[in-house]
């Protein structure tokens, strides 16, 4: 039986400036996330998910992104 590594994710909503959001997704990787996920709820005051995502992708390449919810508003 192959052995399968424990991975954790992190959770992130909102960030004050493009900057902040790239700075935590860096760190995240740095501490050895795996996932970095947010939610898109409406109502809520959150970044806008797939701008968000992509930036997570391109400064943490290693970390995987995705959402666990995506309104179709």
């Amino acid at each position: 039986m192959a052995e399968k590594r424990f991975r954790f994710g992190v959770t992130r909503s909102t960030a004050d400036s493009r900057e902040e959001w790239m700075a935590v997704t860096r760190k995240s990787e740095e501490l050895g996330f795996s996932t970095i996920s947010m939610p898109d709820h409406i109502g809520r005051e959150h970044s806008a998910i797939a701008p968000a995502l992509v930036l997570a992708a391109e400064a943490a390449p290693t970390l995987r992104v995705g959402s666990f919810v995506y309104d179709n508003d």
